[in-house]
């Protein structure tokens, strides 16, 4: 297994062995040995492998897929406050996916103007994409978008304090990715589902 064993080693049968103390770990000689591979790829790694074409020429959908990325990181966390956080990053990345829809997407061209007195009211944002996009968002998930975006008003503008459960959070997650798949194209693990 190790062949420089039989020269410097074997001839060295004899002797006793010299327990030395060390005063400090940096006087450990490091080794530079290659770091150990990962078994199975983290979700975040598979999202990027999975959107990695799509990025090259749609640069702009990196933000939004990471923001799922992000926000599934922040769930195996123990913050406090994370759900919340959750909750308003999603939202931003499906409201960013709306913007990016609009803008990469539809054949309406708008101009820098007509986008930001848009998105300036939900409403109008919501009434834009349900104009383009077709049957691609279902009834069901514009009334679950409806709710959400509720509750991150209210925890953004009234009840700060206010608890979201982790179901929600989940619900919402797997919502954002449709929702990003639908409009965008951007891909997810199965099994993240």
């Amino acid at each position: 297994m190790f062949p420089e064993r039989e020269t410097a080693l074997k001839p060295f049968n004899e002797g006793t062995i010299v327990a030395n103390e060390i005063e400090s770990v940096s006087e450990i000689i490091s080794t530079n040995l290659p770091p150990i591979p990962k078994m199975k790829k983290s979700s975040g790694d598979r999202i990027k492998l999975l959107n990695s074409q799509l990025a090259s020429a749609e640069p702009w959908i990196i933000g939004t897929y990471e923001s799922i990325m992000v926000s599934e990181h922040l769930k195996t966390k123990k913050f406090e406050s994370k759900n919340r956080i959750i909750l308003i990053l999603v939202d931003s990345s499906i409201e960013i996916a709306f913007k990016d829809y609009l803008t990469y997407k539809v054949p309406t061209h708008y101009s820098n103007t007509k986008l930001t007195s848009i998105f300036e009211k939900r409403h109008l944002v919501v009434a834009e994409v349900k104009n383009h996009c077709g049957s691609l968002i279902k009834p069901a998930e514009w009334t679950q978008l409806s709710y959400f975006y509720g509750l991150r008003c209210d925890l953004t503008h009234k009840r700060s304090s206010a608890g979201i459960s982790n179901a929600d959070i989940n619900k919402f997650i797997k919502l954002g990715k449709r929702i990003h798949s639908q409009l965008l194209g951007i891909k997810y693990p199965k099994n993240d589902e």
